[in-house]
């Protein structure tokens, strides 16, 4: 008689972390929080991973440089089926108006967080993922 298999852990959720730079500190205590961190720096390496690892949260860095590139992705993100219900934290240096009307996108959950502050990153992402986890599941 075989002995009765042993449960697998659930996974952790999985935070898709789009920065230029590379994940660093945020990646990092992301990770120490307990989640699941895939590290992209651009929209292309972000498709595939979006559904290779099917994200339960979106974090994006915004910096001069890729900032209408990034937001452009994360707009085009919001057409497709699959990809408009995840949640988008926006993490920024200098957060401007512009930065403050995503937060007012009627379509998505974003907020906008220094990425420097390790602990509010961390706190956002546990809060969204509280929010997510008791939203009623729709079709």
């Amino acid at each position: 008689m075989l002995p009765a298999p042993t449960p697998i852990a659930a996974m952790p959720p999985t935070v898709l972390l789009l920065d230029p730079r590379g994940g660093g500190r945020n990646a990092h205590d992301l990770r120490s929080a307990g989640l699941h961190v895939v590290e992209v720096r651009d929209p292309q390496a972000a498709d595939a991973s979006l559904w290779l690892h099917q994200p339960s949260v979106i974090v994006a860095r915004l910096d001069a440089r890729t900032r209408e590139q990034y937001l452009a992705w994360c707009r085009s993100l919001r057409t497709l089926q699959d990809g408009k219900h995840i949640p988008i934290v926006f993490t920024t240096e200098r957060i401007s108006q512009d930065d403050m009307r995503l937060t007012l996108d009627p379509g998505a959950l974003v907020l906008a967080v220094r990425p420097a502050d390790g602990a509010k990153v961390v706190a956002a992402i546990r809060g969204v993922l509280a929010v997510i986890s008791d939203a009623p599941k729709s079709a």
